[in-house]
């Protein structure tokens, strides 16, 4: 028998306490669910919030009912909050987007989480003790507890296969990332020219290279910089004078201990470090670069390189994880291990303006391929089907024809 409503709780809680390309991707996701043409059964959305509703929220408040945590403390208010409210408020189903269910939950309602990665398994020395434990831990009790688990990529299914078991198969679901709209946009010539300006970057077309990652080893980060290292030498060995193009780094500037300090000194004059920028400026700079280079060894999905496509950056990427699920054919690909491959890459990009071209083009016609929309119904599914699991039969509802 089909309810009349299916009322779906969504802790975003964590916002402001999780990687910002997790917290756009989540807050989006929820705004477009709310903005879905409605089916039956009717949908209703309970959104919780630590503290107060974030200002994105505000104009779309009278499309769901508010609840307020009172803390932004995730140990107090996911492991004890939640499990005295929950049973209180009549929810069909609960969606954790941002961070693990708690560890102990009565009956009802209905569970979902959204799994990102396993890099507390596969990169446990990157975490404390207490953090590897409080991962690890609630991880694996939300695979048990939830009827349905989301992934961003096939690559992070199999690694939650891989360490956690094939009984999470049949709970599985796949909702791919997508670029926020903004890196559709076109900049305006002044704008780029502030761009590069504010962060004392080259004024001439393509003039630098641009990599997006941070100091975890998976990031691979010294790959890339022996990679433009060899590139520098090579330019110095040129008669003609031609200078090689500064490499443009942003990401969470935290180096201590990390394995690239033995080439911040050799290129300290060529490298400029950024930390965190915001999005409008990523936009430029993406436009602005001669490429994105992307050599991770671990990506559950790989959202700079779906902006970059998006904003028409050409793109060399690796062949590992789920890298390639997002770039098709419409990168360079190298082997992360491969320091001659991706150098010879970058300088394919440096001299050969088709194929900059070429990769924009077909970079463009890969990104268009994700959509919010499709995000959305496939999450409206996943709380049909997780009722399904829970309470009884559903069938499928609500996907728009074809899709």
């Amino acid at each position: 028998m089909l309810p009349q409503t299916v009322k779906v709780g969504i802790d975003l809680t964590g916002l402001g306490r999780v990687p910002d390309r997790i917290a756009s991707y989540t807050t989006e996701m929820v705004k477009q669910l709310l903005f879905l043409s409605p089916i039956e059964p009717e949908f209703r959305y309970v959104l919780f919030f630590a503290r107060d509703v974030p200002s994105e929220f505000l104009p779309m408040q009278y499309r769901f009912e508010t609840i307020i945590c009172p803390t932004n403390r995730e140990l107090w208010g996911k492991q004890c909050w939640f499990p005295a409210l929950l049973p209180f408020l009549g929810l069909d189903v609960m969606h954790y987007p941002l961070l693990p269910p708690p560890y102990v939950q009565l009956n009802d309602p209905a569970m979902v989480m959204t799994f990102y990665d396993a890099s507390s398994w596969r990169y446990p020395q990157s975490l404390t003790f207490r953090e590897r434990l409080y991962a690890r831990s609630l991880l694996a009790r939300g695979t048990i507890t939830s009827e349905q688990i989301v992934t961003l990529s096939e690559y992070a299914q199999a690694e939650l296969v891989r360490f956690l078991g094939k009984y999470c198969l049949s709970k599985m679901a796949l909702a791919p990332g997508v670029a926020q709209s903004l890196f559709t946009e076109a900049t305006t010539d002044e704008e780029r020219q502030e761009v590069l300006a504010r962060y004392h970057l080259p004024s001439t077309a393509a003039s630098f290279f641009l990599a997006v990652s941070g100091p975890e080893p998976w990031q691979n980060l010294s790959t890339l910089l022996e990679a433009y290292l060899g590139l520098r030498r090579l330019f110095d060995e040129r008669a003609d004078g031609t200078v090689c193009p500064p490499l443009l780094l942003v990401g969470r500037q935290e180096w201590e201990g990390a394995d690239i300090l033995p080439y911040i000194l050799p290129l300290q004059d060529h490298v400029i470090f950024l930390d965190r920028v915001p999005a409008q400026d990523m936009l430029s700079l993406y436009q602005q670069a001669c490429c994105l280079i992307f050599p991770s060894f671990y990506e559950y999905f790989g959202f700079p390189v779906l902006e970059a496509m998006t904003a028409g950056c050409p793109v060399i990427a690796s062949t590992v994880s789920a890298v390639p699920e997002v770039t098709a054919d419409a990168a360079l690909q190298v082997n992360p291990h491969d320091t001659s491959a991706m150098m010879l890459a970058m300088q394919s990009l440096l001299r050969d303006d088709a194929l900059r071209q070429k990769l924009i083009a077909k970079g463009r016609e890969q990104a268009a391929k994700f959509s919010w929309e499709q995000v959305a119904y496939i999450y409206r599914q996943v709380y049909l089907n997780a009722y399904d699991r829970h309470y009884g039969s559903y069938g499928t509802y609500g996907s728009p024809a074809g899709k």
